[in-house]
C-alpha cells in the first residue's frame, strides 16, 4: 500500500517555479519513479521566528555554526541548505533540488539527515514547536502535484527537522 499522498501546494511562487523546472528539464532528462526530485516547501514563518529570536539575542545557540549555513536572513538560510543538498544531486532550482538518478537522489536525502541531525540545526529546531520545511518529490514531468515523503524521524533526543 502506498502511503504517500499527494500535497497541497498553495504558495503560488512554488507552482510557478515547478512549471518553470518542468520546462527547463531537457528531454534526455528523466524524471520517475526511479529518478525523483526533491522539494522542500519553507515553513516561512517558524524560519522568520527562530532567526530574528537569534538575531535579537532572544534565544542564544552556543553551539557552532557549520560553515555551510548561513543565517543572514530567512532567504539567505534556505538558500544554503539547498546549495548543500544540491551538491549531491542533480541540481537545484530555487527550492527544488533534482532532477536526480536514483543514487543522487539517496545521496540528497542522506545529506538532509546530515543536516537535521547538526547540533546547531537541533538547537534552532528546539525554539519552536513546528518543523522548519516539508519535504515532496516529484516523480514524473506531468503537472501532478508532488508526493509528499514519509520520512523517518531521526533517533531521539533529535527532533524532526524536516516532514
Amino acid at each position: 500500500k502506498n502511503k504517500e499522498k499527494e500535497m497541497s501546494l498553495s504558495p503560488p511562487s512554488l507552482n510557478s517555479r515547478l512549471m518553470e523546472f518542468r520546462k527547463s528539464l531537457k528531454d534526455s532528462c528523466s524524471i520517475s519513479v526511479d529518478d525523483p526530485t526533491l522539494v522542500i516547501v519553507w515553513n516561512d514563518a517558524v524560519l522568520n521566528d527562530v532567526l530574528q529570536r537569534i538575531h535579537g539575542n532572544i534565544v542564544a545557540i552556543p553551539i557552532q555554526i557549520p560553515d555551510y549555513i548561513d543565517i543572514a536572513s530567512p532567504s539567505v538560510f534556505k538558500a544554503s541548505i539547498e546549495k548543500f543538498l544540491s551538491l549531491v544531486g542533480g541540481g537545484r532550482l530555487g527550492n527544488i533540488i533534482g532532477p536526480n538518478t536514483m543514487d543522487e537522489y539517496v545521496n540528497v536525502m542522506t545529506q538532509l539527515r546530515h543536516v537535521e541531525c547538526n547540533p546547531f540545526i537541533q538547537a534552532m529546531r528546539g525554539h519552536t514547536n513546528a518543523p522548519f520545511a516539508y519535504c515532496a518529490k516529484i516523480v514524473d514531468r506531468s503537472d501532478a502535484a508532488p508526493m509528499v515523503i514519509n520520512r523517518i524521524p531521526p533517533p531521539l533526543p533529535d527532533l524532526q527537522v524536516f516532514l
